[in-house]
């Protein structure tokens, strides 16, 4: 028998498993923390880190019952990304570039006079 407990912080799953009898039909069994995270899987419970494991098995009268504490999944947070706004854009007609006359100079006549 499996039940589940959800107090604000933790969530306690307890187990309880009847004794092994062989003349009685009653199996061995051993739940361990794999079993309950399997079972909390199909009950749809989300959970945390484990505080308190537990190992069960019913060949022994003291180890038919466990106990596994785990913390409640803290929601994650989701940072909703924004679309950047489009920059506005000018477009210019181009400009036509006519290219310069290059004037070399010529040396300067230098007049003798005398």
């Amino acid at each position: 028998m499996i039940s589940v407990e959800q107090k604000e912080a933790t969530i306690v799953v307890s187990v309880e498993v009847s004794q092994y009898w062989p003349a009685g039909n009653i199996p061995k069994e051993r739940i361990q923390t794999a079993d309950v995270l399997s079972s909390l899987e199909e009950q749809g419970i989300n959970h945390g880190k484990c505080i308190k494991e537990s190992d069960v098995k019913n060949w022994r009268k003291h180890s038919c019952r466990g106990e596994w504490i785990f913390e409640k999944e803290k929601p994650r947070k989701t940072k909703k990304v924004l679309d950047k706004l489009p920059e506005e854009v000018i477009l210019e007609e181009e400009k036509v570039v006519t290219p310069k006359k290059r004037v070399r100079s010529s040396p300067k006549k230098v007049s003798t006079e005398e």
